[in-house]
């Protein structure tokens, strides 16, 4: 077995457990932002150790029992305000759950639709995973703000969802087109198959790649006001 699907097989799976870890523990430790139930472990899924520890250090909510007339409810306790820069981790982290889905669906199913539509080429396949990115990263920037803005109607907030998060969307993408170019067809010998080890290592460093370009996008529009911290 050659080292790089050596390698591809070790960081999924432990990348996999990761998700699954914190997938359970969610279920006695809800998030308080419910999207962020689906956040966490979607972000596990590349980041893997990294984000199970990022879960474990500022994410995981610690919940005290309170005893109701009609059974126990699970509140929260409240703490302390974030540092800056985990605010920015997570919001990172939101909008590239985002991403991180669009991504998976449109590499695994997105490409054989578009082949049926005689859409082959990279050019097709990386702007059906950008559209996906910004209609399923709107979403997630939706369900966050959406309690806030409860007045306004549902396509109203969407579209707001959907200027907060462009930007660092569109960061996020780019880092990872920018990776993904590189290796698959300057540094790789031939192509890889979407149905191997190697492909979906690669995308997993290019998901990582894309956390760094769209962090700071995250904090510039954060200081500035422009999205709301987690």
């Amino acid at each position: 077995m050659e080292i790089l699907t050596m390698l591809a097989i070790i960081s999924l799976l432990l990348s996999l457990m990761s998700a699954i870890k914190i997938w359970l523990d969610l279920k006695e430790h809800t998030q308080p932002m419910k999207i962020m139930n689906a956040v966490w472990p979607l972000t596990a899924l590349w980041s893997g150790l990294a984000g199970l520890w990022a879960y474990n250090s500022f994410g995981r909510t610690s919940c005290v029992s309170m005893k109701m007339d009609n059974g126990d409810m699970n509140m929260p306790e409240m703490k302390d305000e974030r540092p800056f820069w985990q605010k920015v981790t997570l919001s990172t982290f939101h909008c590239g759950a985002g991403c991180t889905l669009a991504d998976i669906i449109g590499e695994s199913v997105g490409f054989k639709f578009l082949s049926l539509l005689g859409l082959d080429g990279i050019v097709w396949m990386w702007s059906l995973d950008y559209l996906l990115a910004l209609i399923i990263g709107a979403y997630f920037q939706y369900a966050a703000i959406r309690p806030m803005l409860s007045r306004l109607s549902a396509g109203k907030v969407f579209i707001k969802a959907l200027r907060i998060d462009f930007l660092s969307l569109t960061s996020w993408q780019i880092g990872m087109y920018v990776f993904s170019y590189i290796i698959l067809f300057v540094l790789m010998p031939q192509p890889l198959a979407h149905n191997t080890w190697t492909f979906w290592f690669i995308m997993q460093l290019a998901m990582c790649v894309g956390f760094f370009f769209s962090y700071p996008v995250n904090w510039f529009l954060i200081r500035k006001n422009v999205k709301p911290s987690m």
